[in-house]
């Protein structure tokens, strides 16, 4: 049996482009490996794919229950193992056990994570020594997020988000994830992006500003000019679809972070703090707030890989 812990991400950038003939948007985003995750082991059987669900935080009273997560082909996981123990021609089985911490609904990229980790554990279970490139190129027919996981940096990614280019991330920044009591649909948000847009007659491309390639420094990090400012291209139509977002927002400013945003397609909103203290402080306001559930978490992005190797 082996384990593997699989990380949530934010978004420090995320610029929505124009909708492709494939349905998908074109993007441009930075994403960084954060501490808050879940944690999926692996053990081989002698033949097909289960899957168990446990919890690791307390999803008591709260839409994120375990109770919801699938454990047949629903599930992101076992789709993704089976389709690729088929591509490996491997006729023999695994079970896996998912301890569940990821929020869903949040925008912090839970079921890409899982399914990443899961074509990393089988990767390593039967030594088949694939690179991380590899096992993305495998995973775009899956999700867009689900390249991102596969390498352990944080990446600027575009095309659909499997394009993946790890950077150096050097701050020690910490960050509050708040989650609402309430998640967002994906495929809404940009409903609702797509339907803003029309209405007011806007061309729908990438932002043109372009990202450090090099190395991201979020505002106000020792004192260093950033080399791009936190944004977030879905916040305006998720805040249409859940006026209290606006809120949370609100509440997140209110807690003097360094710079905040959503991530993703929300509802998760996070805002960025120099020391652990303040951020703690911070955490502790929005708990008395009611906001939901807020976490207290680092960045977990290691440096980039050598040799591409998994």
């Amino acid at each position: 049996m082996i384990r593997r812990f699989a990380p949530a991400k934010l978004n420090l950038w995320l610029s929505v482009g124009a909708r492709q003939p494939d349905g998908f948007h074109q993007l441009e985003t930075v994403m960084v490996p954060i501490s808050l995750g879940d944690i999926i082991e692996v053990r081989p059987t002698d033949h097909g794919v289960s899957l168990e669900v446990r919890q690791r935080y307390d999803f008591t009273d709260n839409a994120d229950s375990v109770s919801l997560i699938p454990t047949d082909d629903q599930n992101l996981i076992v789709r993704i193992a089976k389709a690729f123990l088929a591509h490996c021609k491997i006729s023999s089985g695994v079970h896996f056990a998912l301890y569940k911490s990821i929020p869903a609904g949040g925008g912090l990229g839970g079921a890409s994570a899982n399914a990443a980790i899961t074509l990393l554990l089988l990767n390593e279970l039967f030594d088949l020594r694939k690179t991380w490139q590899e096992l993305a190129t495998f995973s775009a027919n899956f999700g867009s997020d689900i390249a991102f996981f596969t390498q352990t940096a944080a990446a600027r990614c575009r095309g659909r988000g499997e394009v993946v280019d790890p950077i150096r991330y050097p701050n020690p920044n910490w960050f509050v994830v708040v989650r609402p009591p309430f998640g967002l649909s994906t495929p809404a948000v940009f409903a609702k992006l797509a339907q803003d847009r029309s209405s007011n007659n806007a061309i729908d491309r990438v932002s043109a500003e372009s990202i450090g390639e090099d190395e991201l420094r979020v505002p106000g990090n020792n004192g260093l000019e950033p080399q791009v400012s936190v944004r977030n291209s879905l916040e305006a139509p998720a805040v249409k679809l859940r006026p209290e977002l606006g809120d949370v927002k609100k509440k997140v400013r209110a807690c003097y972070p360094l710079t905040e945003s959503m991530s993703g397609s929300g509802s998760c909103w996070f805002g960025v703090f120099r020391h652990r203290r303040q951020a703690t402080w911070a955490a502790n306001r929005l708990r008395a707030g009611n906001v939901g559930r807020v976490d207290v978490v680092r960045p977990v992005a290691y440096t980039i890989l050598e040799g591409g190797r998994a």
